[in-house]
């Protein structure tokens, strides 16, 4: 086992040069000396300290039963790094229906419209704006109800200010 190429459970580096930086003394990359080691026969575990600690055990390179444990920073890192390039794609694709949107309307060229479609435009705008302001109107008035319900004069006067908007927009 001592010169078996091993895992360092503090810092999950390997330790390939194992008859430099046996599993018994400290690791080649963070210098920490391992607890405990985890046999890649038996699973069981061999301690080399008092307290019998499990936490950050080494083991054995390529151990067939070892779950390689990850790097919560190294792993938040991956993450951030996959969204950056997920916007990036979006940006990029966000760019190019930009560019096939200016293309087609260059190949469709502009758009004529009909003094019929002028006058249905100039219609719906005023429609709009009159049906809007009446709208506004319409929701003033519930609101200042609820507001002034216990001020008479105040709501008589914000009725005639509704009125007055009213009789300016339609």
């Amino acid at each position: 086992m001592s010169n078996t190429p091993w895992v360092c459970g503090n810092c999950e580096e390997e330790n390939r040069d194992a008859g430099i930086w046996p599993i018994f003394g400290p690791c080649a990359h963070c210098k920490d000396e391992v607890k405990a080691y985890r046999c890649h026969h038996c699973g069981d575990f061999i301690f080399f300290s008092e307290d019998e600690d499990r936490r950050n055990y080494a083991y054995r390179l390529n151990a067939p039963n070892e779950v390689r444990k990850t790097n919560e920073r190294a792993e938040k890192v991956l993450e951030q790094g996959q969204a950056i390039e997920d916007k990036k794609h979006e940006v990029a694709m966000a760019d190019l229906e930009a560019a096939l949107k200016a293309l087609q309307a260059k190949i469709d060229g502009p758009k004529v419209k009909t003094p019929l479609d002028i006058k249905v435009e100039m219609c719906e705008r005023e429609f709009v704006g009159i049906m809007g302001v009446r709208e506004y109107c319409r929701k003033k008035r519930q609101e200042v109800a609820v507001t002034f319900k216990d001020h008479p004069q105040e709501l008589e006067e914000a009725n005639r200010a509704i009125d007055h908007i009213a009789a300016m927009f339609t």
